[in-house]
């Protein structure tokens, strides 16, 4: 997924592009900071009261909805119906998406917004009632329904994204576009309502647009004094309407990109002119290490930053600080680069990934941490909350899940393994992240005795036997097979687990497992056979990933649980 940054009330609107590259060296060896194409400079807000909000909304509009692009091609598919329509018709997804929403906008801006409101005003208010009153009672009843809409519209699954980042640039950017968005309109609609007056057709329009303008300034102001004085908490109200709760991993996401931005120029950076005595421009690395990776069929171009931070041990936004490289370290960047066209991950090649923010050592015997088993991590915290809970992690490897959820919460965690190699690595990284964790060696349940788990999490082993050979070079020849490996029809150890797991689960306890992405049906299958309810969730590219498992006469009869499936 494309990292951006929304624009944000700090004075300074946000790059998206995380690839440009940072400097070009000319003829004669001076280096000249470069702009390739897409990339875009941070914009600093005038200091004008009211015009800056316009400004905001004019770049804010532009910045938003290019990174909703970005993060939606990332998906490579909207949605099932705007795939469908996309392939029959023979035009972009991201084409059909914006039809879609255009009309739908438009529909209710005549219906919801227009027409409901002015009906349910001039009956709810009484035949000898004032102008002013009518004009009211119409503008409360478009304020509900717009907050109405914006309530439901963060549930359905093609936003909810959008709402989930929205939240996430609010805490870790500072940023809350939506809020702006939904405050002018809400502000617009009321005042023009009021103060509507019987005016010519073609005049109505452009007072309507002066107060929109007009709105849009204010509102700015207003959320400005809002954000840098003490009532910032305030603008919860507004965050209910645009956010949906977003995870680690999504604030992470946007606070790295926030970083990355480069929202203030170095003036240390500006004033090399010339290269440093045996060092090269920072641009020729970049550029050498981006087309051996692409001539080894590697197209990711963050796996050059990735490379180029890893090898010196830099982290990936102080890139941008460099203009140029020592000839001695560029030799031990090529020697990466040469690893890595050959198959070998980055992990393993440095010997580090990092997890939900922590820094794990891994190595052949463990299964290096993948990016999506951070949410299975969010749903375990989510669920454990502040209780002091007890928590099982099963098939632990390189301790991430266990050592994640040690660091978050207060639970008392227990990790087993069957392999002895993977248990070493695990306390070493349980010592490092200095966390407390009961560490077992074991196949599955069989060193435990007759312990109680409130929780009992797994990313146990999913993929067919048959099919190993046939992953990707990095994963088959550099992750254990032992982790890998699920059996004749990839459910080995899901199997085990719903048949052991209701000995160690506690009283309201539950169970949440990562799966494979076509493998719900069937786990649903087991599961309901052993009497437990089931909710599948699904990662960042739509597919279902996460198993939530509870047993049903424990699950909770009250109709408004929404955790109830």
């Amino acid at each position: 997924m494309e990292n951006f940054v929304f624009p944000s009330f700090n004075g300074a609107l946000a790059t998206v592009d995380k690839n440009e590259s940072l400097a070009t060296i000319d003829r004669k060896g001076n280096i000249k900071l470069a702009s390739k194409r897409g990339r875009r400079e941070a914009i600093p807000h005038p200091k004008i009261w009211f015009l800056r909000g316009i400004e905001y909304l004019i770049f804010g509009t532009y910045f938003f909805f290019l990174a909703q692009k970005r993060a939606y091609g990332a998906k490579g598919q909207i949605s099932k119906g705007t795939a469908k329509i996309s392939s029959s018709l023979n035009i972009r997804e991201s084409y059909v998406f914006s039809s879609i929403v255009f009309l739908s906008a438009l529909i209710v801006s005549f219906f919801v917004l227009g027409f409901l409101p002015s009906e349910l005003g001039f009956l709810a208010s009484s035949a000898s009632a004032s102008a002013f009153v009518r004009k009211l009672t119409i503008a409360l009843f478009k304020i509900f329904f717009i907050l109405l809409i914006m309530a439901g519209l963060k549930y359905l699954s093609p936003l909810k994204q959008l709402f989930k980042f929205n939240d996430a640039s609010a805490k870790s950017a500072n940023s809350n576009y939506l809020g702006f968005m939904l405050f002018s309109l809400l502000t617009a609609n009321f005042v023009i309502c009021l103060v509507g007056a019987p005016v010519s057709p073609w005049l109505k329009p452009l007072i309507n647009l002066s107060f929109l303008i007009l709105s849009f300034s204010v509102c700015y102001e207003i959320m400005y004094v809002v954000e840098h004085t003490a009532l910032k908490p305030i603008r919860v109200i507004t965050l209910y309407f645009v956010t949906y709760p977003s995870s680690k991993t999504e604030r992470d996401l946007t606070a790295t990109a926030l970083t990355e931005g480069s929202l203030m120029k170095n003036p240390k950076r500006e004033e090399i002119k010339v290269l440093p005595e045996n060092s090269l421009a920072f641009s020729y690395v970049y550029s050498y290490v981006k087309d051996e990776l692409a001539s080894a069929g590697i197209e990711d171009r963050s796996e050059a930053d990735w490379l180029i931070a890893g090898a010196l041990e830099k982290k990936r936004g102080d890139l941008r600080l460099l203009t140029s490289i020592d000839k001695n370290v560029f030799k031990n960047i090529k020697a990466v680069v040469e690893r890595r066209k050959k198959g070998e991950p980055l992990t393993k090649i440095f010997g580090k990934a990092d997890f939900y923010g922590i820094m794990l050592k891994v190595n052949e015997f463990v299964l290096s941490p993948r990016f999506e088993t951070e949410l299975l991590v969010d749903e375990a915290l989510k669920l454990i909350g502040k209780a002091k809970a007890k928590v099982l992690d099963l098939g632990t490897g390189s301790g991430a899940i266990a050592i994640a959820i040690a660091k978050n919460s207060s639970a008392k965690v227990t990790a087993i393994d069957i392999s002895s190699n993977a248990l070493d690595v695990a306390r070493e990284n349980a010592l490092s992240a200095d966390v407390k964790i009961n560490f077992l060696q074991g196949d599955m349940f069989s060193p435990l005795k007759k312990e109680k788990f409130d929780y009992i999490i797994s990313n146990p082993p999913y993929i067919k036997s048959n099919l190993i050979d046939k992953l990707d070079k990095e994963v088959k020849d550099y992750d254990p097979r032992l982790a890998l490996d699920g059996g004749e029809d990839g459910l080995e150890y899901y199997k085990k687990i719903v048949m052991k797991a209701p000995d160690f689960l506690a009283k309201n306890g539950k169970i949440l497992l990562e799966i494979g992405y076509d493998q719900a049906k069937d786990i649903k299958k087991l599961f309901s056979k052993q009497k437990f309810n089931v909710r599948i969730l699904k990662d960042y590219n739509d597919l279902d990933r996460i198993v939530i498992a509870e047993r049903k006469e424990y699950v909770r009869k009250d109709k408004k649980d929404k955790r109830k499936v």
